[in-house]
């Protein structure tokens, strides 16, 4: 696991929250970071954690990133070694305005919904923790992706 300096996660972060993804694939050139390593990641809710890139962009609500990860090959399913989560579980514990559309991109690109993470709990478990209006618009998203795509 690779440990990113503050200049670093201040720029990958910058990125993210803009959602540029230009902005991030600059920054992922600019300090030698690669799809499917993990990094450790400071976020006030966590802590310190290991995340990939593509879990860093659902965490971030950042839609057009979590895109462009997938579509340069990132593994929707790959669990981090620090907690066990998923980028889906990421995205769901995250909630946000795009947290339903981020969870649809992962899910059509094939994140396990039932994939457990070090604790035992599903991205599903994660979303129904919280009952935001924005979390109950993205647990409806899920549902009917789990309709249209089942296990």
């Amino acid at each position: 696991m690779a440990a990113l300096g503050a200049a670093a996660v201040s720029q990958v972060e910058a990125a993210l929250a803009r959602d540029d993804v230009g902005a991030l694939s600059a920054a992922i050139s600019a300090l030698g970071m690669r799809l499917g390593a993990y990094y450790d990641w400071a976020t006030l809710k966590h802590g310190q954690q290991a995340r990939d890139l593509l879990a860093m962009a659902a965490s971030a609500a950042a839609p057009a990133c979590v895109a462009a990860l997938l579509g340069a090959g990132a593994e929707p399913n790959a669990a981090s070694p620090s907690d066990g989560n998923t980028a889906l579980h990421c995205a769901c514990s995250s909630a946000g305005s795009s947290t339903a559309r981020i969870i649809a991109l992962l899910v059509r690109a094939g994140a396990d919904k039932l994939l457990p993470n070090a604790s035992g709990a599903t991205a599903c478990d994660l979303l129904t923790q919280e009952t935001s209006q924005v979390k109950i618009g993205a647990s409806g998203a899920l549902e009917g992706l789990s309709r249209r795509f089942p296990p």
